[in-house]
């Protein structure tokens, strides 16, 4: 694998979604992460007028490679970090902090407010809304198709981790490698022998990786794994760009490194 410069790690976090596509933003420390929709749009909490409150919702064309601000709605998010915007569609949508949803149907024309259980919020599809609550040492997958009511899908001892393609969600549930095909809203076992556990990364249906911190890949989507030698086992990060394309950061030294690799992890 090939060394590169830390910085480009977070390249693939919003680069690596478009190609030939660049964008600077600027946000304080405790900004909530950005959040894509589809390939079209990246939608981001911001302030406007140097208020301390998040106020508009920043919105990138990707399309256009044009930017605007939506502030119709009226927003009530703090300086927490974990404000999660999230899509279902063009004009479903969430804002979520912990027991907190304000939802739109109109994109972000109106909201309304709604006090929910405390979860985790992990990610959205056209189904609707996916993530975890804890209670004590269980973790338990939710689902919800609009983000206000939510329904527990299975629980376990471990954190749960999640990756999405297109059409499916990828997850690892009491280390069995599992499938949905409706957004969350159910899984199914891909492989009942395999006894599995780590961060998963799926660039698309077929090929997923998963790193714990040995790094595995599949290309049958989860069906058959193999092991990827790297030349360190010391992972901080891992991120995978497209089927072929992956870089882990190694910190087992003052001097961290970036490994990249172009062809799955051969070389």
């Amino acid at each position: 694998m090939k060394k590169l410069l830390p910085a480009l790690l977070i390249l693939f976090s919003l680069q690596g979604f478009t190609q030939g596509v660049h964008y600077q933003f600027h946000r304080d420390a405790l900004a909530p992460v950005f959040y894509q929709f589809n390939s079209d749009s990246i939608y981001q909490l911001v302030k406007v007028a140097n208020v301390s409150n998040y106020n508009a919702i920043g919105v990138v064309n990707l399309n256009t490679e044009s930017w605007s601000y939506i502030t119709s709605p009226t927003l009530t998010y703090n300086l927490i970090a974990n404000n999660p915007i999230a899509m279902k569609n063009k004009n479903e949508g969430i804002v979520f902090q912990s027991t907190q949803v304000q939802a739109t149907s109109n994109n972000w024309q109106t909201v309304s407010t709604h006090t929910i259980p405390g979860l985790t919020l992990s990610g959205s599809s056209p189904f609707g809304y996916y993530g975890y609550s804890i209670n004590g040492a269980t973790f338990t997958t939710q689902f919800s198709a609009n983000g206000i009511n939510w329904t527990s899908v299975h629980s376990g001892t471990t954190l749960p981790r999640f990756a999405k393609t297109k059409t499916k969600i990828f997850t690892i549930h009491n280390n069995q490698f599992k499938v949905s095909t409706n957004g969350g809203a159910t899984y199914s076992v891909v492989n009942p022998t395999l006894n599995i556990s780590g961060v998963i990364c799926a660039p698309n249906n077929d090929t997923l990786y998963i790193a714990s911190p040995q790094i595995i890949r599949s290309f049958d989507g989860g069906i058959t794994w193999s092991a990827v030698t790297t030349p360190s086992m010391n992972l901080w990060d891992f991120k995978c760009k497209n089927g072929k394309e992956i870089m882990f950061l190694d910190v087992s030294s003052t001097t961290k490194t970036i490994h990249y690799s172009n062809n799955c992890g051969t070389s």
